[in-house]
C-alpha cells in the first residue's frame, strides 16, 4: 500500500514537471505579455517599463504590452497581478513603495509581497539628490546641517507625496542630522519643485533627472547624491558618504514581480531575456538618459533586495511615526 501511495506520488510529481516544461517550451506562443505598471503614463517607472518591453518583445519576438493600473499608492495595481493567474502572461513592474515600503504606511493593504509574488529581476535604480533653494546660504552637506539647526523649525521641505522616497529620504535626514523641518506633500514631483524654486519650500529630495534642468539655469542648488556612487550626470556631486554621512542611500528602484506560482522556467526564461537587454550597452546609455541605472541579476538577488529594503524602510517609518490611514 505504501509502495503505491509513493508510486502515485511520484507519478503527480513527474506530471507536474512534464507540464511545466511543456509551459516553457510553448511560450510565449504567441499570446500578449502584460506588464502593469502601478504609476500613470509618463512618470519615471512607465517610461523606463515600456523601453524595456519593446526590447523584450523585439527578443521573444511577441508582444508585450504595458497596462497602466493606478491608484491607492500602487496598490490598485499590484493586486491586479497578486490575484492574476500564475502562467507567465502577467508581471508587475514593482516599485519600492508597492514593494517595501506600503505595508509599513497602512494598516491593511490588498495584497501581500511574501506570499504572492515572486521576484523575477531588478530592472532599475533611480537615484535622489538633496535640493536646495538657492537663497540658502549652504553649499555643502554640514553647511546645510549647521545652517537647519540654527533655524529649527523654520525649514519646510516638500515631496511627491506621503510615503513616496523624497518623502522618506527627508525624514531619514531628519533622523540621521538630527534636524527638524515640516513635511509638505504634494501631488507630484513638478508641483513640489516649482515651490522649491519660488521659496515655498527650503530643501526637498528629486531623482536626478527631473532636477537637472533646474541645476543648470541656477534656479536650484544640488547639496548631496544619496546614492552609493556619484552619478555620470553630475560627477562634482559628491555622495552623501563622501560629505560625511555614511550609509545614506535612497535609491528608488523597480523591478518585475511574478504571481506566486508562476513555472520557474518561465521566470528563469524570462530573467535571462531581460538581463541580456539590460546588460547592453545602447540601453544602459538609454537608462541613463532618463536618469536611472540599468540592473540586471538574479532572481534571488532581487528578493534580497527587496527584503533588505523593506526591514529599513519599516523601521524608519516606524521611528517616524508616520501612517497614512
Amino acid at each position: 500500500m505504501k509502495r503505491a501511495v509513493i508510486r502515485l506520488f511520484l507519478a503527480i510529481a513527474v506530471l507536474g514537471l512534464s507540464t511545466y516544461s511543456a509551459q516553457a517550451a510553448d511560450y510565449p506562443g504567441g499570446k500578449p505579455i502584460r506588464i502593469v505598471v502601478p504609476t500613470g503614463a509618463g512618470s519615471s517607472t512607465d517610461v523606463l517599463a515600456r523601453e524595456l518591453s519593446l526590447r523584450l518583445a523585439e527578443k521573444l519576438h511577441n508582444s508585450v504590452i504595458v497596462d497602466n493600473r493606478t491608484g491607492a499608492g500602487g496598490s490598485i495595481g499590484a493586486q491586479a497581478v497578486a490575484t492574476a493567474p500564475a502562467d507567465g502572461y502577467t508581471f508587475l513592474m514593482g516599485t519600492i513603495g508597492v514593494l517595501a515600503i506600503n505595508e509599513h504606511l497602512y494598516s491593511k493593504i490588498p495584497y501581500n509581497v511574501e506570499r504572492q509574488f515572486v521576484p523575477v529581476i531588478e530592472v532599475a535604480r533611480v537615484p535622489n539628490l538633496l535640493l536646495v533653494n538657492p537663497s540658502l546660504p549652504v553649499k555643502t552637506l554640514p553647511e546645510f546641517v549647521a545652517y537647519a539647526k540654527s533655524h529649527a523649525g523654520e525649514l519646510n521641505f516638500g515631496s511627491s507625496g506621503n510615503g513616496t522616497s523624497p518623502h522618506l529620504a527627508g525624514e531619514m535626514l531628519k533622523s540621521r542630522a538630527g534636524i527638524t523641518a515640516t513635511h509638505v506633500p504634494y501631488r507630484g514631483g513638478p508641483e513640489a519643485m516649482s515651490d522649491l524654486m519660488s521659496g515655498n519650500l527650503q530643501f526637498m529630495f528629486y531623482h536626478v533627472t527631473g532636477a537637472l534642468p533646474q541645476l543648470k539655469n541656477g534656479r536650484l542648488r544640488a547639496i548631496a547624491l544619496a546614492a552609493p556612487t556619484r552619478d555620470p550626470q553630475l560627477p562634482d556631486l559628491p555622495t552623501f558618504a563622501e560629505a560625511g554621512m555614511p550609509n545614506f542611500d535612497v535609491t528608488a528602484w523597480i523591478g518585475l514581480m511574478a504571481p506566486a506560482g508562476t513555472p520557474p522556467e518561465i521566470i528563469a526564461l524570462i530573467n535571462s531575456q531581460c538581463a541580456a537587454l539590460l546588460a547592453l550597452p545602447q540601453v544602459q546609455q538609454r537608462y541613463r538618459e532618463l536618469g536611472a541605472e540599468a540592473v540586471g541579476g538574479t532572481s534571488a538577488a532581487f528578493g534580497e533586495r527587496i527584503r533588505a529594503e523593506s526591514a529599513k524602510w519599516g523601521a524608519l517609518i516606524k521611528q517616524a511615526n508616520i501612517r497614512l490611514d
